[in-house]
């Protein structure tokens, strides 16, 4: 069952129905409806129509995490263009130069870095009860360093591309933790937000009318979930609606059995890339769901057996071989980190004890420490 089902079933509960009124735009709309102006503070908490289901819950009870915050440091000078290089030596893109890829990772680091460190904010703020708000602030202090700077939003390259909304959704995730800290400073949140929104807009024109591979496969939901995300962070619905509507990429590929056509083309990395996919699909449809948005129906009932297919892949890897005519690669643990969205959501067993056992799932795409921040 899917997050929209479930909101369905819960009516039955108390709960509100999956529904809504909302316009969910066709993927890739060409005439994508404009972010409304930003004011100069962030919204009031009272005043936000999007609803935040990232947030830090002050009354849940304690997490194990690491607490390391002690003091907040001069946040580094911010990457504001990218220049990254693809590390592929195959067309399937399956084969990785081990040369070009640590090249990419040592261009990366300083990026990379930031993400991190804003990420140990986020969990050192979570792992705290009473809630102390030091790292909370800290976080939006770094995160409006970097807006004033105009981070993300100089020259990218093709690779750089990718890392650009790599980067958006990862700051507006870890942004969604903290926003709601006891005494954030408005103004510097204010900044934030409409850093968000500038580089949500570059990353959607970047997948808006054009016909790139990368523009139906798991690079699609990558920029929807970022977009969404920063929507959500801004309380913006025109980027929310456009990252939910990328979800259609996924409804209209997903095949019966739950695989993905463009990621069985990866040869032996078919499976990796089904996981890999499968992560800001399931963040969407939470997203979604938290705001009574209903999803493509085919979409809905394929992402259930997106996860349902990875799942059985992380026991038995070769699940995809015939079908991609290579060897897979076996799936690693954090591969799964998306099951900490879907699994406690869900009527699915198989995915709630392959949960139990790999936990703690970090990924900084995603937050970081994912089962401290996200994990239910």
């Amino acid at each position: 069952m899917t997050l929209c089902k479930f909101w369905k079933y819960s009516i039955f509960l108390g709960l509100a129905a999956c529904v809504t009124k909302t316009k969910i735009p066709k993927a890739h709309e060409e005439t994508p409806v404009a972010s409304a102006p930003r004011p100069a503070a962030a919204v009031p908490a009272a005043k936000r129509k999007l609803v935040n289901p990232f947030a830090v819950d002050d009354a849940a009870a304690p997490k194990d995490g690491a607490k390391t915050f002690k003091r907040c440091d001069t946040p580094p000078a911010a990457v504001v263009g990218i220049e990254a290089e693809g590390y592929y030596s195959d067309k399937s893109h399956s084969v990785v130069d081990s040369g070009k890829k640590a090249e990419n990772a040592a261009a990366l680091k300083p990026l990379r870095d930031y993400l991190k460190d804003l990420n140990r904010m986020a969990a050192s703020y979570a792992a705290t009860r009473p809630l102390d708000p030091a790292p909370a602030h800290c976080a939006v202090q770094w995160l409006s360093a970097w807006a004033r700077q105009g981070a993300l939003l100089g020259k990218v390259n093709n690779q750089g591309g990718y890392e650009q909304k790599w980067a958006l959704g990862a700051a507006s995730l870890a942004y969604l933790a903290v926003r709601d800290a006891a005494g954030q400073d408005a103004a510097a949140e204010g900044t934030v937000e409409k850093w968000l929104v500038d580089v949500a807009g570059q990353v959607r024109t970047r997948y808006t009318g054009d016909s790139r591979e990368d523009m139906k496969n798991n690079h699609a939901y990558w920029a929807g979930m970022a977009v969404a995300a920063a929507g959500l962070a801004a309380d913006d619905d025109a980027l929310f609606r456009w990252g939910l509507g990328e979800f259609g990429v996924f409804a209209a590929q997903v095949e019966p059995d739950g695989s993905l056509p463009l990621e069985v083309g990866r040869k032996a990395r078919a499976l990796h890339y089904h996981a890999f996919a499968a992560q800001p699909l399931v963040v969407l449809s939470q997203m979604a769901a938290a705001n009574k948005v209903a999803l493509p129906a085919k979409g809905d009932a394929g992402l259930d057996k997106l996860v349902a297919l990875v799942v059985k892949g992380f026991e038995d890897p070769q699940i995809l071989a015939k079908a991609a005519g290579a060897k897979q690669e076996p799936l690693k643990p954090a591969d799964m980190v998306f099951l900490e969205f879907y699994a406690p959501r869900q009527h699915d067993a198989a995915a709630k004890k392959l949960l139990s056992t790999l936990r703690p799932l970090k990924d900084d795409r995603l937050g970081g420490d994912v089962t401290l921040l996200f994990g239910r």
